[in-house]
């Protein structure tokens, strides 16, 4: 800007901010003074709201989400583009009416969820505005954007539920926990109190049984439906009704060719494809009860379900029925419960220190979980919180740190380790 100085564009970029958040205060004001609004069109709303980013500055904000900690004229310009949206969703924590995607779809349909890529648009976005507000003191906004970030992650996929639909709400959830304890220690007692609050009264997540369910049903039984309905309307069996068996066969599989191991069925021959259909029954009401048992006792139960299986593979081969896939899910599932609980004890931790931390339990243990220090490179930088979960090479862990450089990894198999990043964005080349 020709003849300002650095400190007249900070001054004109507050302005433009405070002038944005003014606009989106007017234009939303009896929304945000209700309480009986449908959160689900706040969150419509939001979305509408958000700025377009070219793919550079899509990059400088991931890069801003895991190096900032300062923010210079561009990172203060982006990010301030979002105060609209965040001022929206925000609104969700003042309502007390449930969530009602299909009332705010343009189709008719009461089985509606938002466009995923939004809701992960704005967890992208959460990841620097957390740390952002946290650097200029703005605890409260960091408090509110976090925990509506959480009603979004718990609600989005309920229109309608599906495995999908519950990975991505914990997939999001955990996006809400890590951009805390990447600043943890940045946040005052007072917040962390407010935000573990939040979290133990928020909604339970939607679970891969709720999705399992939800999709049998969006599938399984519709498909079932249709057979039925077909073979008590064509009581004959001449040649026209096997032309016509033929052709609901198709649709049913889509154009696939139905499974041969599994669909055997004769078109000459009248309820042979509904007696198909119903041989899978056993095998859903089965995978229902695995995905609700404690994880301690799902590697025997998934045995002898294979084994099973392998027997019977002429039943078990069905396209809605992905034993690997659901086993691969539940134990994402146990990953998110086991960094939950983590995060509430690390709360825990600092409130209350390591007498009440004790007192919290492993759910995959049988103790506390197990407290290390976090040291990066010689300096103290926090503390490392591990479970007795392992699904896989590792036992789980969470990593509480301050928000300083270098970053570090906050979940996974190389939790505590410094994080790589190439600086795509530019951000390390203005430091």
């Amino acid at each position: 800007m020709v003849g300002l100085d650095s400190k007249d564009v900070m001054q004109l970029l507050k302005a433009t901010a405070l002038g944005v958040s003014l606009m989106a205060h007017h234009l939303f004001a009896q929304d945000a003074a209700s309480t009986n609004v449908n959160p689900a069109k706040i969150c419509m709303q939001a979305f509408a709201a958000a700025p377009v980013l070219s793919v550079e500055e899509d990059r400088y904000l991931d890069d801003l989400g895991y190096l900032g900690n300062t923010f210079n004229t561009r990172a203060e310009e982006l990010l301030s583009r979002f105060d609209k949206e965040f001022f929206i969703l925000r609104q969700v924590l003042q309502q007390s009416v449930d969530w009602d995607w299909g009332s705010v779809s343009q189709e008719k349909s009461t089985k509606f969820q938002p466009d995923i890529s939004k809701c992960k648009s704005a967890m992208h976005a959460l990841r620097a505005r957390v740390k952002w507000n946290l650097v200029h003191g703005r605890q409260f906004e960091a408090k509110e954007g976090l925990l509506a970030s959480l009603a979004l992650a718990k609600n989005a996929g309920r229109g309608s539920p599906q495995v999908i639909s519950a990975l991505a709400a914990g997939a999001m959830e955990r996006i809400v926990i890590e951009c805390v304890v990447r600043s943890f220690f940045e946040f005052n007692p007072e917040t962390l109190e407010q935000i573990a609050l939040g979290f133990k009264t928020s909604r339970a997540r939607l679970t891969i049984q709720q999705g399992m369910r939800g999709e049998k049903a969006l599938n399984y039984d519709l498909q079932l439906a249709k057979v039925r309905k077909f073979e008590a309307e064509h009581p004959d069996n001449n040649a026209a009704t096997q032309t016509q068996r033929r052709a609901l066969m198709a649709q049913l599989f889509q154009g696939e060719e139905p499974p041969t191991k599994m669909v055997k069925a004769k078109p000459e021959a009248r309820g042979s494809l509904l007696q198909k259909f119903l041989e899978v029954e056993p095998y859903y009401a089965e995978l229902d009860a695995l995905l609700a048992l404690p994880e301690r006792e799902t590697e025997r139960a998934w045995e002898v379900f294979n084994e099973k299986a392998k027997k019977d593979p002429a039943s078990i081969e069905w396209r809605f029925v992905n034993a690997s896939l659901h086993r691969k899910a539940r134990n994402k599932e146990f990953v998110m419960d086991a960094i939950l609980a983590m995060f509430l004890a690390g709360i825990e931790y600092r409130l209350h220190g390591e007498e009440a931390f004790k007192k919290v339990r492993d759910p995959f243990g049988d103790g506390p979980f197990r407290l290390e220090p976090l040291v990066v490179k010689g300096v103290d930088r926090g503390f490392v919180l591990k479970s007795k979960l392992n699904t896989g090479e590792f036992d789980e862990a969470l990593v509480f740190a301050t928000n300083a450089a270098p970053p570090v990894i906050v979940s996974g198999s190389r939790a505590g380790q410094v994080l790589e990043i190439s600086g795509r964005g530019g951000l390390e080349a203005e430091k």
